[in-house]
């Protein structure tokens, strides 16, 4: 058993370790076939970053964010992590000529587009880091509640910081890194809606304006509003009267209209200073409006295609899946465990994280997009159910037990960390 504070640490010092890693072994090798979306960029010595080919762009607007109204920009769609990017990226711009000065003093020169790219891209690397530190807090968070949880329960989030979404982006500017993120920030805000009270409800108003600011980087935070509303409506269910129809509805209109708003003043803006708002999603790539031309074939293949998109992104999560799988198995044998008791653990975790899990594969199935990239969504409520399975299964186990479950827990999250960065690619 370790301390909650103790268990975020554990995870940001393996969040870093991978990190460490992608700069000494992450690197497209040569005559790699297919090309990737991405090259790779030598840092110094033999640290190498593999950088996104959209990463360039991303920092050309944050320091040049008037850009983002340029006709049919493919980033005007999602300007929130740029606009914030732009923000960071000031305090950062001496480091530029500092950087300069040291490789012309080691013989070399940074390439120009490197130097002025340079604040950018250390403001990106700010946002990627916050953004799965935030990860991890809420991860701890949703761990069950008490001043302790069991060293096995932490390591399932080994998921989080060694994975194909953050093998890709952690080092390199873009907004994939979301992906893990905003379905754990779901999972919480269902959480926090299913329990009644003035409280709860003022939270669910931050919660939805938060959500709202996130849809300006990253689409799937719309998702948040299902994951508030249906634990209401099942109490509502449960316990109908007038009163708690009619609350219900007014915060379901306050909530679905802060997570609307910035997006819409957003497409004002844009309207107003470029004439026309561009979503390179929609009119580029086709996203969302597929259905409409299957439909038009009839319901059938449209049902098709989102069964389709279904299974695409589940199976690419299976790798994910199998290991949790393995993981939970694992640690509840140690502990002696029998069949009957795991059943109850499982009850015990509720159905919150498999609705969630299912409401991102449903979310991304009617866009359209089925890329590892997205499919990742479905994992971390999973991640997080696994934790409360070994969680309950460990707790009420011997010293003994719990020590051997910890070690075998350590072994398993360290050779899946391990083989993630071992494994060529992912890179685009």
């Amino acid at each position: 058993m370790i301390r909650r504070s103790s268990s975020l640490w554990l995870l940001l010092a393996l969040a870093l370790v991978f990190a460490v890693g992608l700069l000494t072994s992450h690197r497209i090798p040569d005559g790699y076939l297919p090309r990737p979306c991405a090259d790779n960029f030598r840092v110094y010595g033999d640290l190498t970053i593999v950088l996104n080919c959209d990463s360039p762009e991303f920092m050309r607007l944050a320091l040049q964010p008037d850009e983002i109204f340029e006709p049919e920009n493919p980033r005007q769609s999602r300007p929130g992590l740029i606009l914030l990017a732009a923000t960071l990226s000031t305090p950062f711009e001496p480091i530029a000529d500092l950087a300069e000065r040291f490789f012309t003093l080691q013989g070399r020169s940074l390439q120009e587009w490197t130097i002025e790219f340079l604040p950018a891209y250390i403001a990106y690397g700010v946002l990627n880091f916050a953004i799965l530190a935030i990860s991890l807090v809420l991860f701890v968070r949703l761990l069950p509640a008490g001043p302790e949880i069991p060293l096995a329960a932490t390591l399932t989030g080994v998921v989080l910081v060694s994975n194909d979404v953050a093998k890709m982006f952690l080092l390199t500017p873009h907004t994939a890194l979301l992906a893990i993120l905003v379905p754990l920030f779901c999972l919480w805000s269902y959480k926090v809606a299913a329990i009644e009270g003035r409280a709860q409800t003022a939270k669910i108003l931050v919660l939805s304006l938060a959500a709202g600011l996130g849809v300006t980087a990253y689409a799937a935070f719309i998702v948040f509003l299902p994951c508030i509303a249906i634990p209401r409506v099942v109490r509502l269910i449960r316990a109908f009267s007038a009163r708690r129809l009619a609350s219900f509805s007014l915060l379901l209109v306050l909530a679905v209209s802060l997570v609307v708003l910035p997006m819409v003043a957003w497409i004002v803006a844009v309207e107003g200073e470029a004439g026309e708002f561009y979503s390179e999603e929609l009119q580029g790539y086709g996203q969302v409006v597929w259905m409409r031309t299957a439909l038009q074939r009839g319901v059938f293949p449209l049902l098709q295609g989102l069964l389709s998109n279904s299974l695409m992104i589940v199976g690419q999560d299976l790798l994910y899946l199998g290991f949790l799988a393995i993981f939970v198995a694992v640690v509840v044998r140690e502990v002696g465990w029998r069949l009957s008791d795991l059943r109850a653990a499982f009850r015990s975790v509720g159905v919150e994280p498999i609705i969630v899990a299912c409401l991102f594969v449903g979310f991304f199935a009617a866009i359209g997009l089925a890329a590892d990239r997205v499919a990742f969504t479905a994992v971390p409520p999973l991640v997080v159910g696994s934790a409360i399975v070994v969680a309950a299964a460990v707790q009420p186990a011997a010293v003994s037990a719990k020590r051997i479950a910890g070690l075998a827990a350590v072994i398993l999250a360290v050779v899946f960390l391990v083989l993630q960065l071992a494994k060529t690619g992912p890179f685009s």
